[in-house]
């Protein structure tokens, strides 16, 4: 599944001399949380919520140990851009400028990492420098529910050698997953787990892994947590 499968095509857009009250009350009335600024059809900058919680936390009295140690230390370039956003009048003063955007055949699991690691709740969506649509969190989430529908119809009925086989597979592609050290057994879809993993976390992961095979019925998780596992074995 691709950001063209999920994207939002319906668009909301305003331009850069709209008023910030008119990108305040789009919104509300819209009851969305971000809207992109379109210089035609090129997207030249993003408003959200919060840039425009900037606006209200400017009304906070200034002065005292926190204000002069915003003059000494503070980046007094962000300071001037947190300014802009809580001051000015038009879109294209409280806007975000650098846009991160994907392209329709992005694979929906690059987008929701693009999301987690630039903490950002949408993405428009770009092609010929034209935006063609944009994809939210909840876009992201209905294809979780729909990949998740559609793994609750898939094949329930497999060897207890596959599902072990399926298992192993599965964590080999996990960088944290510690394979040569897990034993795996299934006896008419009850998966066994034996061996050793380095945390607790990794414990509980290498069960929901198991969980997640189809076929698997019930999970015994016999793993024994021994920090510096490697340095053990060595």
């Amino acid at each position: 599944m691709r950001a063209r499968d999920i994207m939002t095509t319906a668009l909301h857009t305003v331009r850069r001399d709209t008023p910030v009250r008119e990108v305040v009350g789009l919104l509300l009335d819209r009851r969305i949380s971000g809207v992109p600024v379109v210089e035609g059809e090129r997207v030249v900058g993003i408003i959200s919520e919060g840039d425009l919680i900037l606006r209200e936390r400017a009304q906070r009295p200034r002065g005292g140990m926190a204000f002069l140690a915003q003059q000494l230390f503070e980046d007094h370039d962000k300071l001037a851009r947190e300014y802009r956003k809580a001051h000015g009048l038009l879109a294209e003063d409280v806007m975000t400028r650098d846009v991160i955007t994907v392209r329709p055949g992005t694979p929906v699991a690059e987008v929701a990492h693009v999301m987690a690691e630039r903490q950002v709740k949408r993405l428009p969506v770009v092609e010929d420098d034209r935006l063609v649509g944009i994809v939210t969190r909840a876009d992201i989430l209905k294809a979780v529910a729909q990949r998740e529908t559609a793994a609750d119809g898939g094949p329930t009925h497999r060897s207890d050698a596959a599902i072990a086989d399926a298992l192993i597979a599965s964590l080999r592609r996990e960088p944290w997953a510690e394979v040569e050290h897990l034993a795996v057994s299934c006896s008419d879809g009850y998966v066994t787990l034996q061996g050793a993993v380095e945390s607790l976390a990794e414990r509980e992961a290498v069960e929901v892994a198991a969980r997640a095979i189809a076929g698997v019925r019930e999970v015994s998780n016999e793993l024994a947590v021994q920090p510096n596992l490697d340095l053990d074995a060595s």
